[in-house]
């Protein structure tokens, strides 16, 4: 049974109430049959985390949106339209260290696959590419194609191009890409031609369940029903059917359950119900001779139409609202063009006994082949191959490199010469470099295929004494300051622990981050640039705090040389200075 961290930017919610939700959830605890599930996902401000135990092997974590979230979102809406804007939002605050990055670094050592349902989700993933763990896309849609649509009304394209970016992001890095659409793999292969991930076809399922009609259409009016979130494709089919459609035949009652159908006046014949409880929905269900489909627009595969299935009742659909559904129309499922929606109604109405074995066909046909179960007993077996098939490719091994600041974005004689260090080194092993950032974000940076940067905000502690030290002289104490905080900053330390679970060598460079391979009793090589006790006893000789400076420079530089178990020098003489009184 391996061990799955998998990501969603919403709740797994419970009861359901939209097509991602059932996803989410359904999907999730059918796979916790065979293998251990943990879900971090984001919910409300304001509240405490909230772990929810929805199987034996299936926890959920929601994670409460920090208060960045707030912040990001009023720069963004500036420039988004209509559609959905949470999930960009979420990526967008990957930048400013948070919850989800806490709650990630708790679950990432003992995870050995890591699934993102969306994209949004990528950024919080510090390691992906540069680890041996296997990462799945489980998408639900082509979210580049869907948030062009959502956002097509705004007056930039930033927030298409944020989506759009991350999904590149993770199909370059994930080894396996579950689809629920033909066209959405398509669009896949096609944004990232050179990716080299396995794919499987995992649609959108259904739980069976059977509701009798309770009604007779020769003693009643005929009765149909479309139901759909406030997702914006949602919006448009419900709008047509209110509008454009429900007129052409008035002799037909329309229900239009849940937030698709906005507030408004429409015919008489089209009851707009809301959002409606459980029991309501199954009566409104079973009481009703045809469920509609008019969807043309969107991405994925349509969950509404397997809940209809899966109850008995025949579909009348656009082609591309069973788009992900490999079943035959006018034996499953009937089709039309949504010129032709009004009279195809019509005809159905006419013809109770075709209804009646439509109905039968698609509940055996759902039955057989969309049960959440079956779709995630097939997904559990493509996992298994693909996670052994990643184990037998070792990757090179981990060099975890830790420095007080980024050398790779450094212009000076140290940057040039651990910048050269490194391109050595990523020649036979992965390079993942550790430092304290400039600015208040996280920054994960690839800075070619074989060298990762991980640039960690400093603490408000740490800026503080920063700016207090700094400002008694015009010689900088940066690097001291830093070796005084590198084990009080709980998300380098996090992310620290992290990369020692999977590194076969850690290195410093500058004695400064000593503390950390100390604190953990790890062997690791110090790297040395200068004599630092000599060097910083000169440049500090007027410093106001000189001496308590100079101790710890003393200290960092003595463990560092007495405990590591190599030290590199630049020079014979550097290399029996640090020895001499050892």
């Amino acid at each position: 049974m391996k061990k799955i961290l998998a990501f969603c930017f919403f709740p797994a919610f419970t009861p359901v109430s939209n097509g991602g939700e059932s996803r989410v959830f359904n999907f999730y605890r059918s796979l916790s049959r065979t293998h251990h599930v943990t879900l971090l996902s984001s919910t409300y401000q304001g509240t405490e985390e909230d772990r929810v135990l929805h199987g034996a092997n299936f926890i959920e974590r929601r994670i409460p949106k920090d208060d960045a979230f707030n912040e990001v979102w009023a720069e963004l809406s500036k420039v988004a339209g209509k559609g959905d804007l949470s999930g960009p939002v979420l990526a967008a605050c990957a930048k400013i260290p948070g919850a989800l990055h806490k709650a990630y670094l708790e679950e990432y050592n003992s995870a050995d696959i890591i699934i993102h349902d969306f994209p949004f989700t990528i950024d919080y993933d510090i390691f992906a590419g540069f680890d041996s763990k296997l990462r799945v896309y489980n998408s639900h849609n082509c979210e580049s194609i869907l948030y062009s649509s959502l956002h097509s009304d705004a007056k930039s394209d930033e927030i298409p191009k944020l989506v759009a970016a991350l999904e590149n992001k993770l199909l370059k890095v994930a080894e396996l890409v579950f689809y629920s659409g033909e066209d959405d793999l398509a669009a896949f292969q096609e944004r990232e031609p050179a990716a080299k991930f396995e794919t499987e076809f995992v649609p959108n399922g259904m739980t069976p369940v059977r509701t009798t009609s309770s009604i007779d259409v020769l003693n009643t009016g005929f009765s149909t029903v479309f139901m759909g979130s406030g997702h914006l494709p949602n919006q448009t089919a419900a709008l047509t059917l209110a509008n454009e459609i429900a007129p052409l035949v008035p002799e037909v009652q329309f229900n239009i359950l849940g937030t698709c159908l906005p507030e408004g006046k429409y015919p008489s014949n089209v009851i707009r119900h809301g959002r409606v409880s459980d029991a309501l929905k199954e009566e409104l269900l079973s009481n009703s001779h045809l469920a509609l489909n008019p969807m043309s627009t969107g991405s994925g595969s349509n969950i509404k139409v397997l809940e209809y299935l899966a109850r008995g009742l025949p579909v009348l659909s656009t082609d591309f609202g069973v788009r992900g559904l490999f079943g035959q129309e006018g034996k499953h499922f009937l089709i039309s063009t949504l010129e032709s929606f009004g009279q195809a109604i019509r005809d159905a109405a006419s013809s109770p006994e075709r209804l009646s074995s439509l109905g039968e066909a698609g509940l055996l046909f759902v039955n057989a082949n969309y049960t959440w179960d079956a779709i995630a007993d097939k997904a559990a077996r493509k996992l298994a191959k693909v996670f052994e098939r990643n184990q037998e490719f070792a990757q090179n091994s981990v060099v975890t490199a830790i420095n007080d600041y980024d050398s790779f974005a450094g212009i000076g004689g140290g940057a040039t010469r651990t910048r050269g260090l490194y391109a050595a080194v990523s020649e036979s092993a992965t390079v993942i470099f550790l430092c304290f950032s400039s600015d208040r974000f996280l920054r994960v940076d690839r800075y070619d295929d074989s060298t990762l940067v991980i640039a960690v905000p400093k603490t408000k502690e740490h800026t503080e004494e920063l700016q207090y030290v700094n400002a008694q002289s015009h010689i900088s104490c940066d690097d001291i300051v830093a070796g005084r905080h590198c084990v009080l900053n709980p998300l380098l330390v996090k992310i620290y622990q992290a990369l020692r679970g999977f590194s076969q060598s850690v290195v410093i460079e500058h004695p400064f981050m000593v503390e950390l391979p100390v604190a953990h009793a790890d062997r690791f090589v110090y790297s040395s640039q200068n004599n630092e006790l000599m060097l910083k006893a000169r440049l500090l000789e007027y410093h106001p705090l000189r001496n308590s400076l100079i101790s710890d420079v003393a200290e960092f530089e003595r463990k560092a040389v007495e405990l590591s178990a190599l030290t590199v020098a630049v020079s014979d003489e550097d290399a029996d200075s640090l020895l001499r009184n050892r």
